[in-house]
């Protein structure tokens, strides 16, 4: 893949609620290695924009391309075989579990019939010194 073709392109998104415009004709384009960040007022159409990349909500007109290729993200589920992850603006941690724990909640990694402990904590730990994370373990309570 040429460093010139986007990780992410977005040509032409457009997403309406009854009568409501919410995106017009949006054009993105994030690159490997880029940190893109939205910003607008509320009501601008950030959160709509990162649905429609999550599979969240699909757009009414336009196109999304992932690596160059043409992709249709009908779900959350099929946004993560894409490699897409989200994380949203409002903190909805479970303070009773773990870091792994809420790292992995509704995607648990399996074994057979039985959860992949070892390699969900080795998952995570990796994920915490990817971001300079001064947490002490991964098996550190949230409360």
């Amino acid at each position: 893949m040429s460093s010139d073709v986007p990780l992410l392109s977005m040509r032409g998104i457009t997403k309406r609620f009854a009568a409501v415009e919410a995106l017009v004709g949006v054009d993105l384009d994030v690159h490997a290695h880029e940190v893109v960040a939205l910003v607008g007022d509320n009501g601008a159409g950030k959160s709509t924009l990162a649905k429609m990349v999550s599979g969240v909500l699909a757009p009414d007109a336009g196109f999304i391309e992932i690596a160059g290729e043409q992709v249709t993200i009908p779900t959350p589920t099929a946004a993560r075989g894409l490699g897409i992850a989200t994380v949203f603006q409002d903190l909805a941690l479970c303070e009773n579990l773990d870091v792994t724990s809420n790292l992995f909640l509704g995607r648990e990694l399996r074994v057979g019939a039985s959860r992949d402990d070892s390699r969900m904590e080795q998952i995570a730990r990796q994920v915490l010194r990817d971001l300079n994370s001064r947490i002490p373990s991964v098996r550190s309570p949230l409360s």
